[in-house]
């Protein structure tokens, strides 16, 4: 067929700008000669003649915590349900297997979570949970990734089909990723045999 070359254009929709507040998506940038977006969520920040700016108001932030989990039985379900019209991320985490301690329903959140370090190989979050909940980093879950609370280690959990959820006891804590693959381990234990 027709060779169709790659492009870094998308026209956004109502289902893409979904996924897209999902990963914290906070502009959408237009081309000016485009007629105006109508899309709920979106607002201009920005019109001028190289490009019209969009906020997106639905954007969620890059940590917050959620109360409860909704199991689906698939990735299929779990894209399906993330991305599912009235789906809101602050209240229920989209899980295949269950977060074990987090309630099987909606809840929303009680509690507060923001990042103080943020590196491509470290992310630190502080949060203050009044009830177990699921710290949730809008960063693509990963093999590799190792997670802390309090400086103990803790099971990172695949939830909204591709996000990474960590389950922190209620009060106030620290939670760090560190990416540390296997390789990484394996070299460094090489070069101190080396040695």
């Amino acid at each position: 067929g027709e060779l169709v070359p790659p492009t870094g254009r998308a026209e956004p929709t109502e289902r893409s700008l979904r996924a897209l507040s999902l990963l914290s998506v906070t502009d959408v940038v237009q081309d000016p000669s485009d007629p105006p977006s109508r899309l709920p969520g979106l607002r201009v920040a920005y019109s001028g003649p190289d490009a019209r700016i969009y906020r997106n108001v639905r954007a969620v932030p890059r940590a917050f915590l959620v109360g409860g989990q909704r199991l689906v039985d698939s990735g299929n379900a779990a894209l399906a349900a993330t991305i599912a019209p009235g789906f809101d991320a602050r209240r229920v985490a989209i899980t295949e297997e269950p977060v074990p301690g987090l309630p099987g329903r909606e809840a929303p959140p009680r509690g507060s979570a923001r990042l103080t370090r943020y590196d491509r190989e470290r992310v630190t979050a502080v949060v203050s949970a009044r009830t177990r909940s699921l710290l949730v980093l809008t960063d693509v879950y990963y093999p590799g990734w190792k997670a802390t609370v309090d400086g103990e280690p803790a099971e990172i959990e695949r939830v909204n089909y591709l996000l990474r959820g960590v389950l922190v006891p209620p009060g106030s804590h620290r939670v760090e990723f560190r990416y540390e693959p296997a390789s990484w381990r394996i070299g460094w234990i090489v070069s101190v045999l080396a040695v």
